[in-house]
């Protein structure tokens, strides 16, 4: 199965204001390892990360718009358990 797990370490407030975590995932999304997820008033967005602060390395195009603002659901909904 599809993993997600998280760093809680790295979790902070997005430029946005919503909550913001940082998930190593395997297998990668679109190359990336390391994912950062965070959620507007109605979507979740995951963006490459960096591996060891877990900030967003590219915030122009996210990997995945996902409906939902439940970070764990948004992750289960592409077929990752949050480990």
């Amino acid at each position: 199965m599809n993993t997600a797990t998280e760093t809680v370490s790295h979790r902070t407030r997005s430029r946005i204001g919503s909550v913001q975590r940082h998930f190593r995932v395997s297998p990668p999304i679109d190359g990336h390892a390391h994912v950062a997820v965070t959620h507007g008033i109605r979507d979740c967005y995951l963006f490459p990360a960096d591996p060891h602060t877990g900030a967003i390395t590219d915030p122009t195009t996210p990997l995945r718009r996902i409906d939902g603002t439940d970070t764990d659901a948004a992750l289960a909904g592409i077929g990752y358990r949050v480990a």
